[in-house]
């Protein structure tokens, strides 16, 4: 239920956020973004608490996430155009292995900073 709260919590900031102006939306789509993560690794986290440690975490990285997700769709179209959409059998996996790898990075770079 945790995972289930935080995600409508951080979707929820994120319209607000998209609702006011686009570019506010999509910063706070990529700060949050780590949230779901954090309550995986921490599940006593609450919630609001994931979603403040996933800001932090997130602090000079938004970029590389921003650029990466780019990238995705560039490939996700080109799953659409060339393979008729056959080619997101091996995206999607692909995809979640790539965010999982990108939180495992994030975290030992801000383990690194903090000593």
């Amino acid at each position: 239920m945790k995972a289930v709260g935080t995600d409508l919590l951080s979707t929820l900031v994120v319209i607000v956020g998209l609702v006011l102006l686009i570019v506010p939306g999509i910063v706070m789509a990529l700060g949050l973004s780590q949230s779901l993560w954090l309550l995986a690794d921490f599940p006593d986290m609450s919630p609001v608490r994931a979603m403040e440690e996933s800001w932090g975490l997130m602090w000079g990285f938004k970029w590389k996430l921003l650029w990466m997700n780019v990238q995705f769709v560039l490939l996700g179209l080109l799953c659409l155009l060339l393979t008729l959409g056959i080619g997101f059998l091996w995206l999607f996996p692909y995809m979640q292995a790539s965010y999982a790898h990108f939180y495992h990075d994030v975290r030992m770079a801000k383990a690194s900073e903090n000593g």
